[in-house]
């Protein structure tokens, strides 16, 4: 049976790539991004907004505040 691998396992096998050359391959730019060191960033709302519209960028679903669904009497 195969060794179920930890999170910090499976994350230390990770190669991290540079935070700027991830969000070039979802559309955003330099401009998009308060970066804070080589591989973490902070997005603007304003490209989150500007990518939603795109209609492809499925990380603004979970901006968008839902109602629970009511019982009906």
């Amino acid at each position: 049976m195969a060794k179920v691998l930890s999170d910090i396992e499976i994350a230390q096998q990770t190669k991290l790539e540079p935070i700027t050359a991830i969000a070039n391959q979802v559309g955003l730019t330099d401009d998009d991004l308060e970066l804070y060191g080589k591989y973490k960033a902070k997005i603007s709302f304003d490209a989150i907004k500007r990518l939603s519209k795109m209609g492809n960028w499925s990380w603004s679903r979970p901006l968008r505040r839902r109602r629970p669904a009511r019982a009906r009497p």
